[in-house]
Order: structure tokens, then C-alpha cells, then sequence
């Protein structure tokens, strides 16, 4: 059983005194023993202590309890989710080992219905992040923040190589994916085409940050979250030994978060390679904590929007290009102004994609978005 794997912490340690103030994060936290009641919480927390296959970076599976002290000592100024701490994920015999334990919890949350927080780690734990939506039969859909596309070519599996052992055409097991903020100085011109193959959404640190608030629509169709420290600049993060001078403010990767807390559908989020070794008067354990504060933030005020016909909370606009023989559908929620795609399967299902209103005024004038081509190539396998 996955439940006999995780080693028990006692969140009373992370505060002085060991007795939390009621408002704040750490009084919400659920007991449980033996396995959890899955109708007593909405958030899980566990930690993986793996980082042998971090390449640049050991030391980063030692970071979590930092992390947790930050976390829990925070104030809730919203109706704060309930939380259960699993404990931690110690380094199995082998790092496959650990990836199997991972993915075995995180197939349980996916069962359930609940969401799972991942702090570890090294970043190709995101395999065994993924890997249980896959074993629980569930297709989703992974956005990766990091500075780097980790598909180095080779057949050991680490932090640099593990996304193209996981993407389809290479045997893997990911169909939907999306990349944000890797650096074009940083990778090779190749990766970014091998993206390109796969019709995967793509967009390199620079355009990622002018166009932020444009990646709303990218999370609100995401399931999984997998972020590396090293997307952050070092002003910020100093905890991780490949953070440069550019890349995301704090400010930018909080509203990231907040964003995935508000997704309906976005269950399991991993922030990965934080190394307490490195880190400045505990700046980067303070970071990741106020991140996952506005994830819950988020999550406090989620809502599953989907477009209905014959519901009065959407408007749907139908747009008729000349140089294409379809009919654009697009819906706009009346209450929240946020927009939708419409495609049809092979199966004749309606596939609706989020998107932006700019999505909309671009078939208005003719023509067609990257994000509109993209989901149009890649709505037959959905």
C-alpha cells in the first residue's frame, strides 16, 4: 500500500509553541492515520526526498520541511481549503522506486478527486507526478515552467533528460502538453522544434512574461502543474543552483499559482529542485510558501465553467472565415467574461479549449491564432 511509503511529520514542530493561530494555514491541517479519509479533505501535501537523478543540483530532496514551516505559519484571509500533510516520500531502492511510490499516491488523488501538492525534489519526479493520471485512466493535460526543455538526448533518465522520455512520439506516455519560460539561450534550437512537431503551446521566458495574463486560458484547460525553481530569477530564488539573473519575479509566479488554484481542473501541482543548501535567510522556502498560499487562494474561489447550449450564463458567436470551409464557435461566459473555443472530436463530441477574447477578435479580422490552429490539430485525440 502507498500509504505505508510515507513517512508521518508532525506539523506542530514547524511553530514555536506548537499551536497554531486559527487563522492561520497550519490549524487547517486534517489528522489521519492509516490512509486518509478522503471526505474530510480537499488538499493533500507530500513531500519526495529524491534528488539522486538532479544533475546540477543535490540537495534539492531536503528542502520540504523549510517549505512546510513557511507555509503553515501563514494567514488565511479567505475560506481556507482543508489540508492534509501525508508526510514524506523517502528515496526508494531505486529512483524508479521512488517514481512508482509517486505515481502510485498521485493515481489515488486522480481517483478521488482531490488535489495533490508535490514539493520535492528533483524535477523529473514530474514523472511519477504525471504517471499516475495516466494509470488512473485519465488523460490530461501537463504544463511545465523551467528555464530549460529537459529532453537532453540519452537513455538515462535525470533532471535533464526525463521530458523526452515522457512526450508520446518517443514511446512516452504525455499527449497534451505545454512549455513555459525556457530561456533560448539556454537550449537547443532543436528542442524547441521538437516541441514544435507536437503541437505543443510553447513560449520562451520573454514572451511568457508580457504575455501572463494570457496564460490564464492555458492553466484553466490543465490538470497538471509541474514547476522547476529555476524559472525564477535569483533575486528571488537563490535556493537552486541554475537560477540566473532573468526569468519570473515573485510577483509573476505567485499570480501563476493563483491562476492554477483557480482552474477547475487543475489537481496535482509539483514545485521541484528547491535546495535549502543554497538558499539566503530561508528567501526561496518564503517564495514556494506564498506561491501555494495563492493556490489556495485560488482554489477558494474555483468554479467549473463549461459552455452549455441553451444556458443563459453564455454567449455563444459563431464567426465564418472566407478562407476556410468551417464555422468558428467561440462562448463567453456572461458572468465571469472569460472565453471558449468549440471543436468537434472524430467522436462528434464538442471539445471546447479555453482561450482569450484576442482569440476571438483575431477570426473577426480574418484570421486564425497559433492557439486556435494548435487546438484545432490536436482536437481529434480528445
Amino acid at each position: 500500500m502507498v500509504w505505508e511509503a510515507l513517512q508521518p511529520v508532525d506539523p506542530s514542530s514547524f511553530i514555536q509553541g506548537g499551536k497554531y493561530n486559527k487563522a492561520q494555514i497550519g490549524s487547517h491541517l486534517v489528522a489521519w492515520e492509516d490512509g486518509p479519509d478522503w471526505n474530510t479533505f480537499d488538499i493533500g501535501i507530500v513531500a519526495v526526498k529524491e534528488d539522486r537523478t538532479s544533475i546540477y543540483n543535490p540537495g534539492c530532496g531536503h528542502g520540504c520541511h523549510d517549505v512546510r514551516k513557511q507555509l503553515y505559519g501563514l494567514y488565511a484571509h479567505f475560506n481556507c481549503p482543508r489540508i492534509i500533510d501525508l508526510g514524506d516520500i523517502n528515496p526508494g531502492h531505486t529512483v524508479m522506486d521512488t517514481y512508482s511510490i509517486l505515481s502510485d499516491l498521485s493515481a489515488e488523488f486522480v481517483r478521488n478527486k482531490k488535489v495533490l501538492i508535490i514539493i520535492g525534489g528533483s524535477h523529473d519526479l514530474t514523472i511519477g507526478q504525471y504517471k499516475g493520471h495516466a494509470d488512473a485512466g485519465h488523460r490530461a493535460h501537463l504544463i511545465q515552467i523551467d528555464e530549460h526543455i529537459d529532453m537532453r538526448d540519452g537513455e538515462d533518465v535525470d533532471s535533464t533528460s526525463f521530458l523526452r522520455h515522457m512526450l508520446k512520439n518517443n514511446e512516452g506516455f504525455v499527449e497534451d502538453f505545454t512549455h513555459f519560460g525556457h530561456q533560448q539561450f539556454y537550449n537547443d534550437p532543436a528542442f524547441v522544434q521538437h516541441l514544435e512537431s507536437l503541437d505543443a503551446d510553447h513560449m520562451r521566458m520573454g514572451d511568457f512574461r508580457a504575455n501572463l495574463n494570457d496564460a490564464e486560458a492555458f492553466f484553466r484547460n490543465a490538470h497538471v502543474l509541474s514547476f522547476d525553481v529555476s524559472s525564477m530569477m535569483s533575486a528571488y530564488a537563490p535556493g537552486n543552483i541554475l537560477t540566473s539573473p532573468n526569468g519570473l519575479s515573485g510577483t509573476e509566479a505567485c499570480q501563476i499559482f493563483r491562476y492554477a488554484g483557480f482552474s477547475p481542473h487543475m489537481n496535482s501541482i509539483g514545485i521541484y529542485e528547491y535546495n535549502p543548501h543554497l538558499d539566503q535567510n530561508h528567501l526561496t522556502a518564503k517564495q514556494i510558501s506564498q506561491m501555494l498560499w495563492y493556490f489556495f487562494e485560488g482554489y477558494s474561489i474555483r468554479r467549473d465553467e463549461t459552455p452549455q447550449l441553451n444556458d443563459a450564463r453564455f454567449v455563444q458567436y459563431q464567426v465564418v472565415l472566407p478562407s476556410l470551409d468551417q464555422e468558428l464557435v467561440f462562448w463567453k461566459s456572461r458572468v465571469t467574461e472569460r472565453w471558449w473555443m468549440e471543436f468537434s472530436n472524430d467522436s462528434g463530441s464538442s471539445v471546447f479549449v479555453a482561450c482569450q477574447d484576442k482569440d476571438y477578435d483575431l477570426a473577426l479580422n480574418n484570421e486564425l491564432s497559433d492557439r486556435w490552429m494548435r487546438a484545432f490539430r490536436r482536437s481529434d485525440l480528445v
